[in-house]
């Protein structure tokens, strides 16, 4: 007794979409479960960066710039007294007034930058820059002779709002 199979094109053609409807299957649910894993990382890198970098130091962040704006008064009026005596004495305060200066300045972002590095080095450079312009604009204010302390005030301000501008929009991009 002989074993005939006899399979049709139809019952051929059946098996191979079968076969083929399968495979799709379980390549989207791969695929599916490979987007789902990139986003969850995505989100708690984005949760981490918010819950460890920025609320925590969102109080230091407000403090910092009032208490630089209060230093750079006073650090003003000192300079001032200097101005009306020997030139070379003022030369050399306002020297050491604008590195007392910087330093506060590089503290308070040495501090916060290799956090914000950590999370994203292009932010931390943008970060840097806004260090930058704050510090250059904080020494040319210290340079000028008439230097209005409401506009300064307005350029912490701006400075200070750029770098919650920049943190800010780091956590739009990443929703």
């Amino acid at each position: 007794m002989a074993f005939e199979c006899k399979i049709s094109l139809a019952d051929c053609i059946t098996w191979l979409l079968t076969i083929a409807g399968f495979a799709i299957a379980i390549y989207q649910f791969v695929s599916q479960m490979k987007k789902d894993r990139e986003n969850r990382n995505k989100e708690n890198k984005t949760t981490w960066f918010l819950n460890v970098i920025v609320l925590p130091h969102l109080d230091r962040l407000h403090k910092f710039y009032n208490d630089l704006y209060e230093s750079l008064v006073h650090k003003r009026s000192i300079l001032d007294q200097y101005r009306t005596g020997n030139h070379n004495d003022y030369i050399e305060q306002r020297a050491n007034v604008q590195r007392e200066i910087k330093k506060e300045v590089a503290d308070f972002f040495d501090f916060l930058n290799p956090l914000i590095s950590s999370y994203s080095r292009q932010l931390g450079l943008r970060i840097q820059g806004i260090k930058n312009n704050l510090q250059d604009e904080l020494t040319r204010f210290l340079e000028e002779e008439n230097g209005q302390l409401g506009l300064i005030a307005i350029n912490i301000i701006n400075n200070k709002q750029r770098l919650l501008q920049e943190l800010n929009s780091e956590l739009s991009i990443n929703e």
